[in-house]
């Protein structure tokens, strides 16, 4: 399994080690139903403008642009019934 490491430094992963938990995004994150329709304004107002801060102090980052990206999982069910994912 591909794992990106930024330090400079090796670092050493153990077989099972645990690198991060996944969360089912239909019931961790919220629903925008659940906010009023001036909620919801205000939420897609404040990420416009979060949005176009980022791409106007960084442009070379090409946040806003489209691009072909290739990504490797791997992924392994929790056997103690949390309903969560462990990637390993």
């Amino acid at each position: 399994m591909h794992v990106a490491n930024f330090s400079a430094t090796t670092v050493t992963i153990q077989t099972g080690q645990v690198l991060g938990i996944g969360h089912n995004l239909n019931t961790w994150l919220d629903r925008m139903g659940k906010y009023s329709l001036e909620g919801q304004q205000r939420i897609n107002a404040h990420a416009t403008v979060i949005q176009t801060l980022v791409e106007s102090r960084t442009p070379s980052l090409g946040l806003g642009a489209q691009s072909k990206v290739a990504t490797v999982s791997c992924e392994a069910k929790d056997l103690s019934n949390s309903n969560k994912i462990i990637f390993t």
